[in-house]
């Protein structure tokens, strides 16, 4: 039935049973249930129900479940219909008071880096805790998206931003790939990083010589085997 969406389904379906038993989570499994099954009036009348308990609860207690939420989404990206937009504003609402009351505590703002998408949290969570492996990583990923951006043009010889500000996203990356204790994620970034510096160099030695081949062209001539970005323009008519 939903083969076009099998991961986000099939996802939902096994946290609504795993969270089943927990009777803080139990209007939650239901929201999970129902959305599995496409219902969307029932899913949306648990998860507002479960907003309304989760905001009278002790604090404490919403601390705690914020933290286990954000978790599970964090490590369940396939399931992308699992943190809806009312629950989502409270969990940031729940985070924001969270770095207010413990402003020394690196998971409230982890995971208030995680909800509201703002990357200077994560920063402030690995100046608490310098082997916040979540952190390190979502930096490292704003980092070489800034460096996907910026280099994905050159299939048309056009660099976008400054060489130099990419050049310090690569340093900055080299830095927090060092902190990281999984040797296989370590390796994965820095083979990532090392296309990129590659990338880079290749590109400023193009500019340099002011060459007439295209810029993919010179890297084939010099067995630089790049993958680039295949641009459509759309005319209005």
């Amino acid at each position: 039935m939903h083969y076009w969406n099998k991961d986000n389904f099939e996802g939902l379906k096994d946290i609504a049973e795993n969270y089943s038993s927990q009777q803080e989570f139990l209007l939650f499994s239901r929201y999970c249930h129902f959305k599995e099954r496409g219902l969307k009036k029932e899913a949306l009348k648990n998860i507002e129900q479960y907003v309304s308990e989760l905001k009278n609860k002790p604090k404490l207690q919403q601390n705690g479940i914020a933290e286990e939420l954000c978790e599970l989404a964090f490590f369940n990206g396939h399931v992308h219909q699992l943190i809806p937009f009312p629950l989502q504003t409270t969990l940031h609402e729940i985070l924001k008071q969270w770095v207010i009351d413990e402003p020394s505590n690196p998971k409230a703002y982890r995971w208030l880096g995680y909800i509201s998408g703002n990357i200077e949290f994560y920063k402030t969570a690995l100046e608490l805790d310098p082997n916040d492996e979540i952190s390190i990583t979502r930096l490292i990923n704003q980092h070489l998206g800034d460096l996907d951006y910026q280099t994905h043009h050159l299939c048309e010889a056009l660099f976008i931003g400054n060489i130099e500000d990419a050049k310090i996203s690569i340093l900055e990356c080299e830095k927090l790939i060092k902190r990281l204790t999984d040797k296989t994620v370590m390796t994965s970034y820095t083979e990532e990083v090392e296309s990129y510096k590659d990338l880079i160099g290749t590109w400023q030695e193009y500019k340099a010589l002011d060459v007439k081949d295209s810029f993919p062209d010179y890297c084939q001539s010099r067995d630089k085997n790049f993958e680039f970005y295949s641009i459509v323009y759309y005319e209005n008519k």
